[in-house]
């Protein structure tokens, strides 16, 4: 992804550098040497400035853009996986709620459409989110899931796979935000909302929804930093 201050990095000290070079710097030779008039010198001089003073003022965005955008650059570990109920029931209205726990290594929550998805043991097995800070608020990365197709979680066989992920802060409200994810390899999409705990800045609620190719997985996730 291009980073348009970087882009403005460059050829503002281009502009800096060759100027800087052509009117202080040595002559390498007394062919190369031009004699400007003070009338030319004084247009080069005020683009020399204009250029020098640009370039500070987009570094001091770019810090401010950061600084204020970009505090969700790190690596977040899942605390919590969950799934949607099978109809969206409520887990109190489900009849054979333990047996399903049973067989499917879940865990209904109590007066709630959702069930957390034991058979990850995110406080055995850590799933990590690595995120990179772009500009205005976009972030790329990685997030890691259980391959469900590979493991055989019953059997203690964990195997991970990787999803690449692309985040969008709410620049009204840097506290929420949407993105995407695509599995590698794998023709397999979908989208988040997150929310960032307002107390807590090390700790993001994820909302996420399969597109592609089910559209049936559906559920949240807590991330916090570690």
């Amino acid at each position: 992804m291009k980073n348009p201050y970087y882009f403005n990095f460059l050829w503002l000290g281009g502009i800096v550098v060759a100027l800087s070079c052509f009117m202080f710097g040595p002559c390498l030779s007394s062919t190369l040497c031009v004699s400007l008039t003070s009338s030319a010198e004084n247009i080069l001089l005020g683009i020399l400035s204009s250029a020098i003073l640009l370039l500070l003022t987009e570094f001091i965005y770019f810090l401010v853009d950061r600084n204020k955008y970009g505090f969700l650059k790190t690596r977040f570990c899942k605390q919590v996986i969950t799934q949607v109920n099978e109809g969206r029931a409520r887990s109190n209205n489900i009849a054979d709620r333990d047996n399903q726990e049973i067989q499917n290594g879940i865990k209904f929550i109590n007066d709630s459409i959702y069930h957390e998805l034991r058979y990850y043991s995110c406080d055995s097995i850590q799933y990590f989110t690595e995120l990179k800070y772009h500009y205005h608020g976009i972030y790329t990365g990685t997030v890691e899931y259980l391959d469900h197709e590979k493991s055989d979680w019953r059997n203690g066989k964990i195997i991970k796979i990787k999803a690449l992920i692309t985040l969008n802060l709410n620049l009204a409200n840097k506290m929420t935000g949407s993105g995407s994810y695509k599995y590698f390899n794998r023709n397999d999409f979908g989208k988040f909302e997150f929310q960032v705990d307002e107390q807590n800045f090390d700790r993001i609620l994820v909302s996420y929804a399969n597109t592609i190719p089910s559209g049936l997985a559906e559920g949240y996730e807590v991330w916090t930093k570690c």
